[in-house]
């Protein structure tokens, strides 16, 4: 609709189209031809067309399940569904029936702030760069392999930091130690982390501090 002699309002909901936009589509914008808009000096619209990538920011909840497993089926939790803080992808046949999976990117069982000095205490040197992630049911066991996504947050965010470390604990109890996982079974591109596990556990990203060696005499 014309709001203005210059502003167009244009939307997807609109005559014939059937459906609201999913947050994946492309917008394009251009005169049907270069002989249909002209300026208030008679110039004939020329100018190339312009596109804009239409991106869902629709918040989603810290904490989001589904019943999966059997079923392929993926859970995003955290932030919106465009840039998640996690998301879960889980394959066909992971597990003989579906069971209700939970992504949680807020665990009440441990902040930041204690995860942090769990670490510090077991000698790594460090700032946690992402969300703690949580897959419940703790200990849950798959058949092949699913794989989780986590977003860096941060300054750090769409980089990916040359000490980028990955921490995980099997569980959510006081007793669950954290743990550095091994950098064979990760991988990281720009701004997120990848892991295919079989399990569920506690994870998140680090990025760890160079020390300075002091030598004793």
């Amino acid at each position: 609709s014309k709001t203005s002699q210059s502003v167009w309002v244009l939307t997807l909901n609109g005559t014939n189209l059937g459906s609201n936009a999913a947050g994946t589509e492309t917008l394009t914008v251009d005169a049907a031809n270069n002989t249909s808009i002209f300026d208030l000096a008679g110039n004939a619209h020329t100018a190339a067309a312009s596109s804009t990538t239409l991106n869902s920011t629709t918040a989603i909840a810290d904490s989001v399940n589904a019943s999966l497993g059997s079923t392929a089926g993926t859970i995003k939790a955290g932030f919106n569904n465009t840039a998640p803080r996690a998301q879960l992808n889980v394959p066909a046949g992971a597990l003989d029936s579906d069971v209700t999976l939970t992504v949680d990117t807020s665990p009440s069982s441990m902040t930041k702030e204690q995860a942090l000095k769990l670490i510090h205490d077991a000698g790594t040197e460090g700032d946690i760069i992402s969300d703690i992630v949580s897959l419940e049911p703790h200990g849950q066991v798959f058949n092949s392999a699913v794989t989780l996504i986590i977003d860096i947050t941060g300054s750090l965010a769409g980089t990916t930091p040359s000490r980028l470390q990955v921490w995980k604990r099997n569980g959510d109890s006081a007793g669950d130690a954290w743990y550095r996982m091994p950098s064979n079974l990760w991988q990281s591109s720009t701004g997120s982390i990848e892991i295919s596990t079989t399990s569920f556990s506690q994870y998140m990203a680090v990025e760890g501090t160079c020390m300075k060696r002091t030598r004793l005499n």
